[in-house]
């Protein structure tokens, strides 16, 4: 079969992109699919998880990152252009844009054959207003609607009549369990607003007073990284606190670490817990709307937090820091987890899917 993901910008330290890379592999590998990667944004650099000897990319040559209004709707119209351009020039089975941003640009090419699923990797509920309308038009001309959790099943069903929940599955296979045995809490994501590192921060100032030789190892890039880092001057752990670019072995950081941590406004199905789960991790995160319930049992292998309660995340995380029995409680039930996210059950999913759809249109 042969298959094509759409992504945003492939060239960037995104959980949905990670999540495309692995699942394209995966179906190369175990089922001899043809599965190449399309990404909007122009491929200046390799994304640090990419294996150039594995997937075929090509690039639309735009540049999406636009201040100006006027130039974000023009790239926007290239977008569809070069889009449907692209999918003419070859013959393409399936079509499978990966992101609010391709998704939407897929349901609006209205004359293509292939079959186009859109799989919405953020919650959908907490999506900007402007993708909302568009959204609310081009994803019902979509042929398949996948959603990463049961909670946002009810908003896509109202977006498209054929909707499916197919998690992320867990693209790292540890040997072992993280030892536990480090004084460091990690944060793994883009330095954006909605990832909020800032209250991170802020809730390690709290947890640190009380375990002094721990220290907060943040990994990511965007743009808020000039306000973290001033933010990390302010509080006065220059010391304590560190913001990394990404890494391409982000399972050794995993490893190196003794408890996960994530303060996201929003999410879909975080890749980052399920990657800290399968290491081993205790994890904490603030209870947004979609995502951390349904990797997390709160208390049982880490903590929920209300989301924007930054004194309780920072409580109940210098409660992690100084009980080891716990972590190591909590890392037991976090690795029994993760087995229901595995590479091979969630391939499965995504197999039974195309093949049904492909059944489909040819009857």
């Amino acid at each position: 079969m042969k298959i094509l993901f759409v992504v945003t910008d492939f060239g960037v330290f995104g959980g949905g992109e990670r999540v495309a890379a692995n699942l394209a592999r995966a179906l190369q590998r175990d089922y001899g699919h043809s599965v190449s990667i399309l990404s909007f944004q122009n491929l200046t650099k390799p994304a640090p998880f990419d294996q150039e000897d594995l997937l075929v990319k090509a690039s639309l040559n735009l540049k999406l990152y636009r201040s100006n209004y006027i130039r974000r709707i023009a790239v926007k119209i290239q977008s569809l252009i070069r889009l449907k351009k692209f999918l003419k020039a070859q013959d393409w089975q399936v079509v499978l844009g990966i992101g609010t941003y391709p998704a939407t640009i897929l349901g609006l090419i209205q004359s293509s054959p292939t079959i186009r699923i859109g799989c919405e990797h953020a919650s959908l509920a907490s999506t900007p207003a402007v993708w909302r309308v568009l959204r609310k038009y081009a994803y019902p001309k979509l042929n398949h609607l996948v959603v990463l959790t049961k909670r946002s099943m009810s908003v896509a069903q109202g977006l498209n009549k054929n909707v499916s929940v197919i998690p992320n599955s867990l693209s790292v296979s540890p040997a072992g369990a993280a030892p536990l045995s480090s004084r460091r809490v990690l944060g793994v994501g883009r330095l954006d607003v909605n990832k909020s590192f800032d209250k991170l921060i802020e809730a390690f100032s709290y947890a640190v007073k009380d375990h002094p030789l721990w220290e907060l190892r943040i990994i990511g890039e965007g743009d808020q990284k000039r306000l973290l880092q001033e933010k990390i001057s302010l509080l006065g752990l220059g010391r304590a606190v560190t913001i990394q670019p990404p890494v391409a072995d982000i399972e050794n950081e995993y490893k190196n670490s003794s408890i996960c941590a994530l303060t996201s406004s929003s999410e879909g199905l975080p890749m980052v817990l399920l990657e800290a789960q399968g290491c081993g991790l205790p994890c904490i995160a603030f209870d947004c709307d979609t995502g951390p319930a349904e990797i997390i049992q709160h208390q049982v292998s880490g903590f929920l937090i209300t989301p924007g309660d930054v004194a309780e995340f920072g409580k109940r995380l210098s409660e992690l820091m100084g009980n080891a029995p716990l972590r190591a409680q909590f890392s037991a039930a976090a690795i029994k987890n993760a087995k229901t996210f595995s590479e091979k059950a969630i391939c499965e999913k995504w197999q039974q899917l195309f093949s049904d759809m492909l059944n489909r249109s040819q009857q």
